[in-house]
């Protein structure tokens, strides 16, 4: 990073921003779109004399200390990916007050733009799971979950003389915000920013989230890929709430589209309710897509059968979710909603929905994170997988000041401050299950 990006703090009051003004060494030339978190200018760097993609997040989120803070360490690591399917960050930081990304600039147009005219070949829709897989699997062994999968953080490039276009994922980690854009909500336990067509059902109930929301969302993505529409529609954001949390996954071939069965039990098993019953990982659906589309009709149980299809069901329990939109707030107001089935003999709720069912844990995976719970300040702890076979997918710890690092091969830690820390490891196994495993360590000097 360079000398201009000054400390940490309240920003200074940020110069007005449009095309053909300059924000520090930049010239900015064409607006390419604009957020609820920002906008993206094709802009000259006086500096390095090449023409790039230029974001400037909005004077709102640059003067939120918590999120300045989050923005600085996830596209810190973000620049360090270098998936070919992932938009390259040049650089980043703060410039006259401005919140910035300095990324290449994509010569391609965005998913949305090409969905606009109808739904894509399924070959093509394919193509483009694979590489989003391929970005996604990367971003999340450094640490990161994207949270924002949409198709307009996808850019597609023609290819000459090639069937397969490339394609690009761009806002890499940086879907975290304290505003609210249109099709956000926030909940009880935390900030919703994100789109919500796309948004797996944990990340709108406040439940814990890791790399299979991102899962959720590229089953989403491929299904509107091969429908031409997203997999809820729905008119308020209420109904589209209930939808994520309640509603089967739909079928692409209800809609017309050129696929068979086995298709439509892969986006089913993307889209599950429940994060233990998606895929694994997004490389796991990719592969499970590709199988599906070369496959008889009849064989979807042999291709993305979910290894909780047999758990044992159990009654319907209580849902509580927190919504707080723009369409539901009043004067911004946290809405909470309690969704339950109509006791006998009572009047009607504020909001009825059919009965939910929720699944029984599975049995225990015999997997354990083994490594020492007290380590002097100054050394390190190795920590690794033990039990059943299994896979790791993800390792990462937390320390004292609430700092996540990537680390694996092996999850080692440096205790280099007095506290408590948290090891984490995400591992499958063999069936498929996944499980997240963690150790509350000590430090003291």
């Amino acid at each position: 990073m360079d000398a201009e990006h000054p400390a940490e703090g309240t920003p200074p009051a940020a110069p007005e921003a449009g095309a053909g003004s300059r924000i520090g060494p930049y010239l900015l030339e064409t607006l390419i779109g604009e957020g609820g978190m920002g906008t993206v200018y094709r802009a000259y760097d006086t500096r390095r004399q090449r023409t790039v993609a230029l974001k400037l997040m909005t004077p709102q989120v640059a003067a939120d200390p918590t999120y300045r803070a989050r923005f600085r360490r996830e596209a810190e690591t973000a620049a360090r990916l270098t998936s070919p399917h992932i938009v390259p960050i040049h650089d980043y930081g703060e410039i006259d007050g401005r919140l910035f990304l300095d990324m290449q600039l994509v010569p391609g147009e965005d998913l949305g733009s090409l969905l606009a005219d109808g739904p894509l070949p399924p070959e093509s829709a394919v193509n483009i799971v694979e590489q989003l897989a391929s970005a996604l699997d990367d971003a999340h062994a450094a640490g990161l979950v994207h949270r924002d999968v949409k198709p307009a953080n996808v850019l597609v490039v023609p290819r000459r003389g090639s069937r397969r276009d490339h394609a690009y994922l761009g806002d890499f980690g940086l879907a975290h915000a304290v505003d609210r854009p249109a099709g956000s909500v926030r909940t009880r336990t935390g900030t919703f920013i994100g789109t919500l067509d796309y948004a797996a059902p944990e990340r709108i109930s406040g439940e814990p989230v890791d790399h299979r929301a991102d899962v959720y969302a590229l089953g989403c993505l491929f299904y509107e890929m091969l429908a031409g529409r997203r997999p809820f529609v729905e008119e308020d954001t209420l109904a589209l709430v209930t939808a994520h949390l309640t509603a089967v996954p739909p079928r692409a071939a209800d809609v017309g589209a050129a696929v068979g069965p086995e298709v439509d039990a892969v986006i089913a098993r993307a889209m599950a309710k429940d994060p233990r019953d998606r895929f694994a990982s997004a490389g796991e659906m990719a592969e499970a897509a590709r199988r599906a589309l070369a496959q008889p009709a009849g064989k979807a149980e042999a291709v993305a059968s979910s290894p909780a299809r047999a758990r044992r069901r159990r009654p319907a329990r209580w849902m509580w979710i927190a919504v707080a939109t723009t369409v539901v707030l009043v004067a911004t107001t946290v809405v909470v909603l309690q969704l339950r089935a109509p006791r006998a003999g009572a009047g009607a709720p504020a909001l009825q929905v059919l009965p939910t069912t929720t699944v029984a844990p599975p049995p225990p995976l015999g997997l354990s994170l083994a490594g020492p719970t007290s380590v002097p300040v100054g050394e390190k702890g190795v920590y690794t997988l033990e039990g059943d076979v299994g896979r790791v997918v993800r390792c990462e710890w937390t320390d004292p000041n609430g700092e996540t690092f990537p680390n694996c091969n092996p999850l080692t830690v440096s205790y280099h401050a007095p506290g408590e820390y948290v090891v984490r490891l995400v591992a499958t196994t063999d069936d498929g299950r996944s499980r997240t495993l963690s150790l509350n360590v000590r430090s003291a000097g």
